[in-house]
Order: C-alpha cells, then sequence, then structure tokens
C-alpha cells in the first residue's frame, strides 16, 4: 500500500528489453559529508566498492571488490561538473589476486546550496548507475538526469534526502530502481509529494551527523525488518 502523502512517479517507459538497454550491475547513493568527503551512502547490491562501513560482505570477497576513493573526486566533483551527466570507470583492487573488471558508472551530481541548512551551505549528492565496462548507456542517460530532479525537488522541498529519518525509505528506493529496471525495464516508484509542511524543528542531518554514528544509521536502514533482531 501507498502512503497518503506518496505518488508514483514514472522513472522510464520500456525501451525494448534487454537487447537496448545494457543490464545494471548496480545502483548506488553518495554524498559529501562535511567530515568524511565523498562517500557511498548505499549501494544495490553492496559487493561493488570496498571502504563502505555497512557492507555485509564476507572479507573474502572485498578483496575483489574496487576501490571508490579512486573514482570520488567523479562522483561527487568540484562545483563545475555539477549539474551535468558525468561518465567514469572503475579500477580493480591494487593488491587484488584476482583484479576485477572495469566497470562503467554513468551519474548526474547535484548541489544544492541553502546556506541555512547545511554545514558548509551546500549539499551535493549523486545516484548513479553501474554498467559492464563496454556496456551503450545512451538509452540510460535520460533516465539518470530525470533521477537527479526527481531527488533534488524532494530535497529541496522536504530535505528527504539528507534527514535521516528518511534513510530506510531512501534504500528501499535504490534497492527498487535495480530491481525494477533489470527485470522490467521500467518502474514506478513511490516518493512523497513534493510540497511539505514548514517545519520549525529543523529535520535531523546526515550531514550534520558524527561518521561513526551516520554508519550505524546506514546500516540500520539497509537491512530489511524481517532480518532485524
Amino acid at each position: 500500500p501507498t502512503s497518503p502523502h506518496s505518488t508514483h512517479t514514472h522513472i522510464m517507459d520500456p525501451l525494448g528489453g534487454p537487447d537496448i538497454l545494457p543490464r545494471l550491475r548496480a545502483i548506488f547513493f553518495a554524498i559529501f559529508h562535511p567530515v568524511e568527503g565523498p562517500r557511498v551512502i548505499f549501494q544495490v547490491p553492496d559487493d561493488i566498492f570496498v571502504g563502505t562501513k555497512h557492507s555485509t560482505e564476507p572479507r573474502s570477497r572485498r578483496s575483489l571488490n574496487r576501490d571508490f576513493s579512486a573514482i570520488s573526486e567523479y562522483i561527487i566533483p568540484k562545483g563545475p561538473l555539477c549539474g551535468r551527466l558525468v561518465t567514469c570507470y572503475t579500477k580493480p583492487q591494487s593488491n587484488s589476486s584476482k583484479p576485477s573488471a572495469p566497470l562503467k558508472v554513468l551519474g548526474y551530481p547535484t548541489m544544492i546550496e541553502l546556506v541555512d541548512r547545511y554545514q558548509r551551505n551546500h549539499f551535493i549528492f549523486n545516484l548513479c548507475f553501474v554498467f559492464d565496462q563496454d556496456a551503450d548507456t545512451n538509452a540510460y542517460e535520460p533516465i539518470v538526469r530525470k533521477c537527479a530532479r526527481v531527488l533534488r525537488t524532494l530535497e529541496e522541498e522536504s530535505s528527504f534526502l539528507s534527514c535521516l529519518d528518511n534513510l530506510p525509505r531512501l534504500y528501499g528506493i535504490v534497492e527498487q530502481l535495480y530491481e525494477d529496471l533489470n527485470s522490467y525495464y521500467e518502474t514506478f516508484i513511490a516518493v512523497p509529494e513534493e510540497s511539505a509542511p514548514h517545519l520549525d524543528t529543523p529535520l535531523p542531518s546526515m550531514s550534520l551527523l558524527d561518521v561513526d554514528d551516520l554508519s550505524d544509521y546506514i546500516t540500520r536502514a539497509s537491512v530489511p525488518a524481517s532480518r532485524e533482531g
């Protein structure tokens, strides 16, 4: 069931299935944290990057993962690159005995500047789509742009991305995008309505939270209720 305060957003139309759309290897959501810098908040599945503290992957498999820090400057870039499509490629870990193949990452880094809301007067995020290195991702470019526009509006209107209370919902959106686009080549996402009532009390923001506490929030948000306790 859908919350009465939600609306379904049609992210993409079916475009012909696997003959036209490349298979998604992963989707991840990253932000610029004012203390820790660029970091991955969620990745679905959770075995693409090392260095994400909430990963549940065994250590034996993490040696095959990629190092996020090697591409972080392109995922969460300086201001001039924000608001543009950015494509970059991962590299396997240099100490890996079984190097993993490079992957292609397509994102649309977005900066929101609000002096009274954020610790550094701005909030930078990027919802990134990951493909095989040689994948033709032209059909995904409008999808990446649209996702960025929708998320930007939600953050501007209701602090949806930076509010800690929304982390489980945000993880659910990322997970549904990944599963629907790979299975059905289209998706409908239930997101909060763009308008929100004015709040006199500031919402708890992930951009202001201590790094270790933020990791705990992320871990709890990315574990389905059926696995808890």
